[in-house]
C-alpha cells in the first residue's frame, strides 16, 4: 500500500507499511492486518511502541466492597481466581 506521506515510526521514516515491517523483521500481512483490522499504529504493529491494551475485566462487588475485576478481588481475597468465578457464577457465599 502506497501513501502519499512518508510513515514514521520512533523517528524512522517509511514510504510503505512493508518497508516498516521488513525493517523491523515482522511479517508484511501481520503488521497491516493489525494497522486495519485492529487499529493499532504502526509503531504498536511493527513492536516499536506497547500493543494496545483492552479492558476486558467487568467490576464486581463482594461484601459490599467493589473491585476492578475478578483478578483482583482474588487477589485482595487470597483466593484462586478459577475459584472465586465459579463460586461468584454459582451465587455461594465468599
Amino acid at each position: 500500500m502506497k501513501n502519499e506521506e512518508n510513515l514514521l515510526v520512533n523517528g524512522l521514516s517509511f514510504t510503505t507499511r512493508t518497508e516498516a515491517a521488513r525493517h523491523f523483521g515482522i511479517n508484511p500481512k501481520l503488521v497491516n492486518e493489525r494497522v486495519t483490522k485492529f487499529g493499532w499504529t504502526l509503531a504498536q504493529a511493527v513492536g516499536a511502541d506497547p500493543r494496545p491494551s483492552k479492558d476486558h475485566s467487568k467490576p464486581v462487588e463482594i461484601n459490599g466492597i467493589k473491585y476492578k475485576s475478578v483478578s483482583e478481588a482474588s487477589k485482595a481475597l487470597r483466593i484462586a481466581k478459577t475459584t472465586l468465578a465459579r463460586k461468584l457464577k454459582a451465587g455461594d457465599a465468599i
